[in-house]
C-alpha cells in the first residue's frame, strides 16, 4: 500500500498538485515510512506551495539510502534482529523497486539455506 501511496504522490507532483503531493508524503511519514525519496518529493512539492504550509514546518530527518547498508551492519553486529527487520521492511514496503532492502536482509540469504539443510 505504501508503494502505491508514494507512486500516487509522485503522480500528483508531476500533475502540478503540489499541496496534494505534500500531504500524501506527510501521511506516509506519519505512518512511519519516512525515507530519503519521500522526503525529497515532499521538499520538491513544498517549494511550489506558496504560503499554505505551517510557519513552523521543518522537513523530517532521515538517513540517506546510502546509509542503509551501514545501519543494517550495525544492527546485525549488535544482534538486534528486530531493528534489521524494521529498517528493511519499512524501506521495502515503501520502495519495492529498490532491491537493496531485499539483498541486505539476512533472511533473504539464510532462509533458502535453512530450507536445504532441513
Amino acid at each position: 500500500d505504501q508503494a502505491w501511496d508514494f507512486l500516487a504522490a509522485r503522480v500528483a507532483y508531476l500533475n502540478g498538485k503540489d499541496q496534494e503531493c505534500w500531504q500524501m508524503c506527510q501521511d506516509l511519514i506519519a505512518k512511519g515510512f519516512a525515507s530519503e525519496r519521500i522526503l525529497r518529493l515532499q521538499l520538491s512539492a513544498a517549494i511550489n506551495i506558496p504560503q499554505d504550509l505551517d510557519d513552523g514546518w521543518q522537513p523530517g530527518e532521515v538517513l540517506p539510502e546510502s546509509c542503509l547498508p551501514g545501519g543494517v551492519f550495525q544492527a546485525v553486529r549488535r544482534g538486534d534482529r528486530q531493528e534489521v527487520d524494521r529498517l528493511l521492511e519499512r524501506h521495502g514496503q515503501a520502495h519495492p523497486e529498490n532491491l537493496s532492502s531485499y539483498w541486505l536482509s539476512p533472511a533473504f540469504w539464510l532462509n533458502p539455506i535453512r530450507g536445504w539443510i532441513a
